[in-house]
């Protein structure tokens, strides 16, 4: 699911629209689990194993508005990423997979609007990659637990100690497609000539 509320299938799910009485149905699945039901009024994922004949209740949808700190200050026009809060060796997972990303305004607010009530994570979005492909970092994460019909508010950064180092190059560069003004380390590469000076 996107951070917009707009349900998506990575797996080429079957989808189908309720009639004007609110009932649907599908085809008979191998192997289906449960039915995710999305509304402009809220959202709610329905294990098969539970259905009746009672109608099935949507939660309202939430949201999360935050600021992003760099130090003590706000960061504006920066990206922030948000993904569910997968735990970590549990196994298969009954959840909803929201994912998104958002920019951060002049004083370093944003917001995620239609969000599943459900814990999921927040932080800073990173991509140093020239063409926008490659690894990318996501960084001072947040855990937030989505409430129903209500805002949560989160603040990104603003905590830990300033680090200042310097690079030593040697014959193998982390970079395939090096920006000297950002590190981010992928796969080692041999390189030849002098990098830029130092500015």
């Amino acid at each position: 699911m996107n951070d917009d509320g707009r349900a998506f299938s990575g797996n080429d799910a079957p989808q189908t629209t309720t009639d004007a009485a609110g009932r649907f149905s599908f085809q008979p699945r191998i192997g289906a689990e449960s039915v995710l039901v999305v509304h402009d009024l809220g959202c709610t994922l329905a294990p098969i194993a539970s259905f009746t004949n009672r109608p099935i209740a949507l939660q309202p949808w939430g949201a999360i508005e935050g600021t992003l700190l760099v130090g003590s200050q706000p960061a504006p026009g920066q990206k922030v990423a948000l993904e569910m809060d997968a735990p970590v060796n549990s196994g298969p997972v009954l959840a909803i997979n929201v994912q998104g990303t958002a920019v951060t305004d002049i004083q370093g607010r944003f917001r995620f609007a239609r969000l599943p009530a459900r814990p999921v994570r927040v932080g800073r979005y990173f991509n140093f990659n020239r063409d926008g492909t490659g690894p990318v970092g996501f960084s001072h994460q947040e855990r937030v637990v989505v409430p129903a019909g209500d805002v949560a508010q989160v603040t990104i950064g603003g905590k830990g100690r300033a680090l200042v180092g310097r690079l030593a190059l040697s014959r193998m560069l982390y970079r395939v497609n090096t920006r000297w003004d950002s590190l981010w380390p992928s796969r080692p590469i041999r390189t030849s000539g002098t990098p830029p000076a130092t500015r």
